[in-house]
């Protein structure tokens, strides 16, 4: 067990066993509180969630944390291009769990896409009617007909239509 984020300082319950008198074992359990000194990024002020981070929101301080399972230390260069999944109060640790990258596409941006099908590839610009990140399928609008598509996104602001299932 680990305690939850949002009660990091929580007791949790370890369940083990004792080996004894030549192999013989015991179910044991202990509620326990464990801590180990570590850098951590901390939020320095309240931070939104799905926002992107503004300059000076988090800082880097050592602090007591549950150290299990061992995790690597988040850095402010790790939360570039990213959000946090939920709010997140000021003091609080910042954990990768907590990140997500920000969506590659936003509702109501332009995008760049290229129709593919076999050897013929189309090169045209859309309107995202839907947001999503690197792999997801969204809709599109046709700028020219107002008609609605789907494709999925590969980077940043491009969405790729494969209209058969042959690609060269």
């Amino acid at each position: 067990g680990r305690p939850s984020t949002a009660r990091p300082d929580a007791p949790v319950l370890w369940l083990g066993s004792a080996i004894f008198d030549g192999g013989r074992h015991r179910t044991v359990w202990a509620t326990v509180v464990l801590r180990e000194t570590r850098k951590v990024l901390v939020a320095a002020e309240p931070i939104p969630a799905r926002q992107p981070f503004a300059p000076g929101a988090t800082r880097v301080e050592e602090s007591a944390v549950f150290p299990y399972p061992p995790a690597t230390e988040l850095t402010p260069g790790d939360i570039a291009g990213r959000v946090l999944r939920r709010p997140v109060a000021a003091g609080r640790v910042i954990t990768r769990d907590l990140l997500v990258d920000l969506p590659a596409i936003q509702r109501g941006e332009q995008a760049s896409v290229t129709v593919r099908d076999g050897p013929i590839r189309i090169q045209l610009d859309a309107q995202a009617d839907s947001s999503g990140a690197r792999g997801d399928a969204i809709v599109l609008v046709n700028p020219a007909s107002g008609k609605k598509f789907r494709g999925t996104i590969v980077e940043r602001r491009q969405v790729l239509v494969q209209l058969s299932g042959r690609s060269t």
